[in-house]
């Protein structure tokens, strides 16, 4: 348990706001060592606490299906599935199993793909990418205190970062709207309401463009044909960038961006595994969606991301979960306009993991990222020079 601590430590470090570079590495150095030193039987508890630590959170959103008795099994089956992986990777040869771990952020577990042992570098004085990683892997596996250890980990040493910054031109709207209360009939006109009172503030402070959270208007909004006529004749003045629904033939998740008077729609393209599409088989499937969630029918996704013109700079789009997914920075994006809503995990630990996930990409990409956020603060995210 301990060992699973310090390496879950830098996502409670990040959720306090600690990002003190020495402090990540001392936490990372340790519980990277203590993984890689650990016998069959010490991996099946390390994985499991691990599991908890990493993923307590995704249990939580269970209360939003009125599911919540499920919360201790949900928790406790996350903590199964990485006891069963780690234990599994104790079989293999000690040098084999270096690499093999390296190789972890491959294997998306039933399309989710959010456990990335190189995390814990993120704020570190060592690099995140996949050679740095296993350099320092292999240092503190062959190492204990050999000058091999400090040839190997003085190779893994990247100087690079991550800084939050701040635009000028883009105004990124942050909204603490309770899930429950979210998809409340009655709300949309509070919502609309807020939506021109906050671009109103951005045309007067002189921004670009302004961007809501992820389904912010809780409305198929391709159907809501007043609405679309005043959000156009307002993206005269400024761009606006909002989330909401969707629908043709099946729901979709979708970004909707009003400029100079015209219209464009960004469709989501990496689902949510069970929160939008199931992952499982098709019986399967229908089976636990009839189940735990009231028969909903999967949502629809895009073929690929889209990138949208604003001011100077093109921008793509990315909604929540595939803001954190592999394929989207694959795509060549450079700048990428994200929107979230995070209450359906208020009062955890997702929002900070979500963000370091974020920051590990911007390390390893280079890119820059512009997230507006329901549940938590919005920021901006680009490299450190």
């Amino acid at each position: 348990m301990i060992g699973a601590l310090f390496f879950a430590s830098f996502i409670y470090l990040e959720w306090l706001g600690i990002t003190n570079r020495y402090l990540h590495t001392l936490t990372a150095l340790v519980g990277l060592y203590m993984l890689l030193h650990a016998d069959r039987k010490q991996l099946l508890f390390f994985g499991f606490f691990t599991g908890v630590f990493w993923f307590w959170w995704i249990a939580m959103s269970f209360r939003y299906y009125d599911l919540g008795y499920l919360i201790p099994l949900i928790i406790f089956g996350l903590g199964a599935v990485y006891a069963l992986l780690l234990w599994l990777l104790g079989w293999v040869p000690p040098l084999l199993r270096v690499a093999a771990f390296a190789l972890l952020s491959f294997v998306p577990l039933l399309g989710f793909d959010w456990f990335k042992p190189e995390l814990v570098l993120t704020h570190s004085l060592f690099g995140v990418h996949k050679w740095q990683f296993l350099l320092l892997l292999l240092a503190l596996y062959l190492g204990r205190g050999k000058k091999i250890f400090f040839l190997l980990a003085l190779l893994a040493l990247d100087f690079g970062g991550v800084k939050e910054a701040q635009s000028e031109k883009i105004k990124l709207v942050s909204t603490q709207i309770p899930q429950e209360q979210k998809w409340q009939k009655g709300q949309l006109k509070r919502y609309e309401k807020e939506l021109f009172t906050q671009t109103d503030r951005a045309i007067k402070a002189g921004y670009e463009a302004v961007v809501f959270p992820e389904s912010f208007l809780t409305t198929y909004l391709n159907k809501q044909p007043r609405l679309l006529r005043k959000l156009r004749e307002k993206s005269e003045r400024i761009a606006i960038v909002t989330g909401a629904l969707y629908y043709d033939k099946r729901p979709k998740n979708s970004t909707y961006i009003f400029h100079k008077g015209s219209m464009q729609v960004a469709h989501k393209v990496v689902l949510v595994p069970f929160g939008e599409a199931n992952p499982l088989p098709g019986f399967l499937s229908e089976a636990i969606n009839a189940l735990f969630f009231d028969g909903a029918e999967d949502y629809s996704a895009a073929e690929e991301f889209t990138t949208v013109t604003i001011g100077e700079h093109g921008y793509t789009n990315a909604i929540c979960y595939e803001a954190t997914d592999r394929r989207l920075y694959a795509s060549g994006a450079r700048r990428i306009l994200a929107i979230s809503n995070n209450a359906w995990f208020d009062h955890s630990s997702e929002p900070a993991l979500q963000k370091l996930l974020l920051a590990y990409y911007v390390r390893l990409h280079g890119v820059e990222i512009y997230h507006a956020i329901n549940g938590s603060q919005s920021y901006i995210l680009k490299p450190l020079r």
